[in-house]
């Protein structure tokens, strides 16, 4: 019943956004604590995708061209209940993204 209801919430969502954002990829994902992860990945797809946590938090892995670190290894950070992360999800931008794990 939760993934349906925050299936119908993004759509809801896309449909107010401004032109410049209609590619936009939502999907409503339940992950189970605490083993559940979502692998490493590139989407490759012209748009952007916003990503927001309700209930668990988890450690998020970003990397990608622009991202400014020291070792090339990318990020990961604790992506908490309640916090929105939208990122280009093209080619071109190349942003690798994950959850690690459930916390």
């Amino acid at each position: 019943k939760t993934l349906n209801i925050l299936s119908s919430i993004s759509s809801n969502i896309k449909s107010k956004l401004p032109k410049e954002l209609k590619n936009v990829h939502m999907k409503a994902l339940q992950y189970r604590a605490p083993n559940a992860r979502l692998a490493r990945h590139y989407d490759n797809d012209p748009g952007f995708v916003i990503l927001y946590s309700i209930g668990c938090s988890v450690k998020f892995y970003i990397n990608g061209p622009l991202i400014d670190n020291d070792k090339d290894e990318g990020i990961v950070f604790e992506f908490k209940s309640g916090d929105i992360l939208i990122f280009n999800s093209s080619k071109e931008a190349a942003i690798f993204h994950g959850v690690d794990q459930v916390i």
